[in-house]
């Protein structure tokens, strides 16, 4: 399964040109956008590995208000024409919105059908997603003879931006996406593909969009519990009739990244995570679910929220009642600790199972990194073979078998766990945090063990904390 994640500029500047695969050049289209490449030569009938599910096309709201030019393809010009956006003045043709809409939401839904009209154009009919960003507009109109009556400015904030559009892919992509997670470990699932097109994208619009496709991937990883790769393609110019599709990186890992916490009651999520703590994780997590607290905002509520001033034009201003939505870090973790709860809501029981542990190692903790995923394999491994071993030697001394075997983490770790202490004083929290990081969370001093004995040796084992509240005290210090 394939998304197609592209940023678009102005239309009204583009005319048709051939693109070419950079590879294979019977791999050809004429086309007014490289979409249509797209939508061609990676949707194959008899090889759906290749498919591309639905195309995600990103424009700023500033779309319908253009300079003037010489000449406008057709198709935009047909589909500027439906929206009332398309005049002629002596000073050339130009998209211009003809009516001020009554909303926000009103300008947002015009821009989705002028841009759907033109993919439409193109003969695209597959699923497309129209994902407007804001900007600050003003919009100024003043007649006059010499047809130069236009005033228009914008400015953007990258943090809003990105917040509202990875709000949008997040929705459309991960929240109500189609694709079932897959089972981990399956080397038979083939891996979701993430194709990026930076073609029609200006400067740090293409950027954003290669940043929100690593954002997207990492939390496409969590809920499918397998690989996401992400491509990135441009169209370099060939000659002025043609332009190479081309390839031009491929990341085959992707993870979760490093961010800045500006809202509290995100950090102990985010110190769980950097702290290779998987039995904390699944404790803060309970936290939250238990505290009712919704920490992301659906991307119509957030439109809503946008304000339109009509006086002497038009004149467009954002300010979010949630500010961390103009921080893209607060709003990354927002959706990060969304997605988590969806994928592990069910998991949140105490005490908390050694699979638990062992599917957060692989599907969350190893897009931290290696390390992390090392560390915290190590550490579980050494409290398995410790469990073992402290249920071998009572056996050995004469105890009868239990139903459960319950055990401070201290009785075990001399089989092969950890031998720091991890006092919980205020002086010792730095060097609780050093042990934290070291033995993913089993911290000596604050771990309980119980275990069943079943068939064949085997052992069913959970972990708990005897005092979650000096274990919450790590987390909530700190970076």
């Amino acid at each position: 399964m394939r998304i197609y994640i592209a940023s678009w500029g102005d239309p009204s500047g583009w005319r048709p040109v051939d693109y070419i695969h950079y590879q294979d050049e019977e791999k050809k289209i004429r086309s007014l956008s490289s979409v249509s490449f797209f939508d061609k030569h990676y949707n194959n009938k008899n090889d759906n590995q290749n498919d591309i599910e639905t195309f995600y096309i990103l424009v700023q709201d500033s779309v319908l208000f253009t300079n003037p030019k010489r000449d406008i393809d057709g198709i935009v010009v047909n589909c500027a024409q439906q929206v009332k956006a398309y005049e002629t003045h002596d000073s050339g043709k130009l998209i211009w919105l003809q009516e001020p809409p009554s909303t926000y939401e009103d300008l947002v839904k015009t821009i989705q059908d002028y841009v759907q009209c033109i993919l439409r154009g193109q003969g695209i009919r597959r699923k497309t997603q129209v994902i407007v960003v804001p900007s600050n507009i003003t919009v100024i109109r003043k007649s006059s003879q010499d047809g130069s009556y236009l005033r228009f400015s914008s400015s953007s904030n990258y943090d809003f931006m990105y917040s509202m559009a990875l709000m949008s892919l997040y929705e459309n992509a991960v929240k109500n996406g189609s694709r079932e997670p897959a089972e981990s470990n399956n080397s038979n699932n083939r891996p979701v593909k993430i194709v990026v097109d930076t073609t029609h994208g200006i400067n740090y619009f293409a950027i954003m969009t290669t940043e929100l496709a690593r954002d997207l991937a990492g939390f496409l990883s969590i809920k499918i519990g397998g690989r996401v790769n992400v491509e990135f393609w441009n169209a370099i110019m060939k000659s002025t009739e043609e332009y190479l599709v081309t390839k031009v990186a491929t990341w085959d890992r992707v993870g979760i990244r490093d961010v800045k916490v500006f809202n509290k009651g995100q950090r102990p999520v985010y110190r769980a995570l950097s702290l290779n703590s998987p039995l904390a994780l699944i404790y803060v997590m309970s936290e939250l679910r238990n505290s009712n607290n919704s920490w992301t905002l659906d991307a119509r509520s957030a439109y809503k929220r946008i304000k339109l001033l009509q006086a002497n034009g038009l004149e467009i201003k954002y300010n979010l009642e949630q500010q961390d939505y103009k921080k893209l870090d607060s709003t990354y973790m927002a959706f990060l600790i969304d997605v988590l709860m969806e994928k592990f809501g069910k998991s949140l029981v105490f005490p908390v199972s050694y699979e638990v542990l062992l599917r957060l190692k692989d599907e969350v903790y190893g897009l931290v990194s290696e390390t992390a995923k090392d560390i915290i394999e190590y550490e579980l491994n050494n409290l398995y073979r410790g469990v073992s071993l402290k249920i071998k030697e009572l056996m050995e001394k004469g105890d009868k078998i239990r139903e459960v075997y319950k055990f401070k983490y201290t009785e075990i770790i001399k089989y092969g766990g950890n031998q720091e202490t991890t006092e919980g004083k205020d002086e010792n929290l730095d060097k609780a945090e050093r042990n934290m990081r070291a033995h993913a969370g089993l911290l000596r001093d604050y771990v309980c063990v119980e275990c069943h004995k079943l068939k064949d040796e085997e052992l069913e084992i959970s972990l708990s904390y005897d005092n979650w509240e000096s274990v919450k005290k790590i987390l909530e210090h700190g970076k």
